[in-house]
C-alpha cells in the first residue's frame, strides 16, 4: 500500500502550532496541539456582506487597521469630512472615540488596539488641503504626534505606532487646479518621521495594503490612471518596480502585506466604477471574484486571506453604508475523514 512518504517525497511533520499559511502551501501537518491533521491549501475567494457602518448614510476615502474580526476606521468624507472613528468584531461596528484633527484620505497602519493615522485631507471641494497631522489609537482614545515632514493627503500608509511608513499622495497648500503627484516616503520610528527611498512613480489615490510593514510593504495604482497598473514594493531602503496587476484603477482600495494583498474597486479604465479586485502572492496578480457593489474610495483592512472593505461610493455623488468581507487565498484547513 502507498504511504504519504512514498507519495509525496517526505514524511508528515508533527508540530505544536500551525505554521503560516503560505510558508506551507501544499503540505499536510499533524497540530500536536489541537490532536488535528492540518493541510495549507489555495482556495477560491469569495465577497460577502459585512456590518453596515455605523454612519446611515455611508462613508468614503476612510481607511482602517487591524484584521476582518478586529478592525479600527478613522475619518472619511461624507459628504463631508469627519473626525468619526469607529471599531469592527467580524459583525458589527461600533462608534469610538473621535480623532482629534477631522481628516479624510488617510494612511493607516496598525492593529484595532494600537493603530497610527496619517495626514490626509481637511477641507471640502473644489479646494482640497492637505494636512500633516498624525495621531496614533491605543484602543481608547487618539492621540496627536509629531506631524510628518511634508503634509500630504490619499497617501499610502502601514506599519504600527512605532514602526510607520507614509508613501507618495498629493502635497503642497491645495490640489486644485492640479494635483502634484508625491513620489516622498516617509518612516516615522515611534519618535519622529525620517524622508527615505522615494517611490519610483509619482501617484496618488493608491490601493494601500496597510499589514504591511517598514521593511516589506507594498503600493498599487493610481492617479494618473497611466499608473494604474503599476506596482512597487519597498524592502526598508529601496522601492522596487514589479509585476503589473490586470486590472488599471485609481481611488481604489486595499488590505493585506506585501506578501499577500487584496486590491479592490475605485475607477478602472473609462474612467468607470469597478467591482473587480485581484489578488498579490509577492510575485503576481490573479483575477478573483468581483465585488457585490462596485466602489470608489472603499477602504481596507486585514490580512489577503482575510480582509474587509470599508465602504465607498457606489457613483461620484453616493456614498456607501455597507461593507463587504473577503475570505480566500492561502488557508489552513483540519483535514477530517468519512
Amino acid at each position: 500500500m502507498s504511504t504519504y512518504k512514498g507519495i509525496q517525497g517526505y514524511t508528515v511533520q508533527k508540530l505544536s502550532s500551525d505554521p503560516t499559511a503560505s510558508e506551507v502551501e501544499g503540505q499536510l501537518w499533524y497540530n500536536s496541539s489541537s490532536n488535528t491533521w492540518k493541510i495549507s491549501a489555495n482556495v477560491t475567494g469569495a465577497w460577502a456582506a459585512g456590518g453596515a457602518l455605523t454612519r446611515s448614510n455611508g462613508k468614503v476615502n476612510v481607511n482602517g487597521a487591524g484584521s476582518q474580526t478586529a478592525t479600527i476606521a478613522a475619518g472619511g468624507y461624507s459628504p463631508s469630512y469627519y473626525t468619526y472613528s469607529e471599531s469592527y468584531n467580524g459583525s458589527a461596528w461600533t462608534a469610538t472615540a473621535a480623532l482629534n484633527a477631522a481628516r479624510y484620505e488617510t494612511g493607516m497602519g496598525g492593529t484595532q488596539t494600537a493603530a497610527i493615522c496619517i495626514a490626509g485631507a481637511t477641507e471640502t471641494a473644489p479646494t482640497l488641503y492637505e494636512t500633516a497631522a498624525c495621531e496614533t489609537w491605543n484602543g481608547a482614545s487618539w492621540t496627536s504626534i509629531t506631524d510628518i515632514t511634508t503634509r500630504r493627503g490619499t497617501l499610502a500608509g502601514c506599519g504600527t505606532t512605532t514602526a510607520a511608513l507614509g508613501a507618495a499622495g498629493n502635497y503642497g497648500t491645495t490640489q486644485t487646479p492640479s494635483w502634484q503627484f508625491s513620489v516622498l516616503t516617509e518612516e516615522w520610528n515611534g519618535a519622529s518621521w525620517t524622508e527615505v527611498g522615494d517611490v519610483n512613480n509619482a501617484r496618488n489615490y493608491i490601493c494601500q495594503a496597510a499589514q504591511g510593514t517598514v521593511t516589506a510593504a507594498v503600493i498599487n495604482g493610481g492617479t494618473p490612471l497611466t499608473l494604474g497598473y503599476k506596482t512597487e514594493t519597498y524592502n526598508g531602503t529601496a522601492w522596487t518596480e514589479v509585476a503589473d496587476s490586470n486590472t488599471d484603477r485609481e481611488h481604489g482600495g486595499g488590505f493585506g502585506n506585501s506578501t499577500s494583498a487584496i486590491a479592490m474597486g475605485g475607477y478602472s479604465s473609462g474612467p468607470v466604477v469597478t467591482d473587480k479586485a485581484e489578488s498579490w502572492n509577492g510575485l503576481a496578480w490573479t483575477q478573483e471574484a468581483v465585488m457585490a457593489s462596485a466602489a470608489i474610495g472603499p477602504g481596507g483592512s486585514g490580512s489577503g486571506s482575510a480582509g474587509i472593505a470599508i465602504g465607498g461610493q457606489d457613483n461620484p455623488s453616493g456614498t456607501l453604508g455597507t461593507c463587504e468581507e473577503w475570505q480566500g487565498g492561502i488557508l489552513v484547513r483540519t483535514v477530517t475523514t468519512s
